[in-house]
């Protein structure tokens, strides 16, 4: 099952704003606001959407008129990405995979908000929501590491065994090489067994 989720957000450029950290605070929990009524109205499940076994890939895009850099990019989009990892109830560093899409265009809107006696406008660029879950494999280097392990018991073993059939060609017999090992004669200690035991 996939997620497609497109909503008006303020998300703008966190580099240089000097605001103050209550205005950051609002913002950031009406992000949260925005997106988890978006998420809420889905037809698409947290629990659907994550299974055993799996990631959730999530695509964030943001069109405005001005497009940010990489590292911009992700700070504007930071609270988005927490929203969607509350909404999954999933830590975001071990089941998400996150990737951040600037797009340049013509879609931001201004809003107009009433704060206390004066109305203030806001400027909303697009946030495009998309996740789809996929299997977890893992790491290339994990298996190469498991192989080399593989491969150096296997020689071990291989030692091993030619060092087994290297004494008891010595020895003349199977019996003979064990009594060596054992230190003890094996010819009486057979003898001592009586038949049919």
């Amino acid at each position: 099952m996939k997620l497609d989720v497109e909503i008006a957000a303020p998300l703008p450029s966190l580099s240089n704003a000097r605001e103050h950290p209550f205005m950051r605070s609002a913002r950031v929990a009406l992000i949260h606001e925005m997106v988890a009524a978006a998420l809420r109205a889905q037809p698409a499940q947290p629990h659907q959407l994550l299974g055993p076994g799996q990631v959730l890939v999530v695509r964030l895009y943001r069109l405005a008129p001005k497009a940010l850099d990489d590292d911009n990019l992700a700070s504007a989009l930071k609270a988005a990405r927490d929203a969607v990892a509350h909404w999954l109830a999933v830590d975001d560093r071990q089941h998400l995979r996150v990737r951040y899409f600037p797009y340049q265009g013509k879609r931001a809107a201004v809003k107009l908000e009433p704060t206390g006696r004066q109305r203030k406008a806001r400027v909303y660029q697009t946030l495009r929501i998309e996740a789809f879950p996929v299997a977890v494999t893992p790491p290339l280097g994990a298996n190469l590491v498991q192989l080399k392990l593989d491969a150096e018991k296997a020689a071990l073993l291989l030692d091993a065994a030619e060092s087994v059939s290297a004494q008891v060609r010595a020895a003349g017999s199977l019996e003979a090489a064990l009594g060596d090992w054992l230190g003890i004669d094996t010819t009486e200690a057979l003898n001592a067994v009586p038949p049919g035991a």
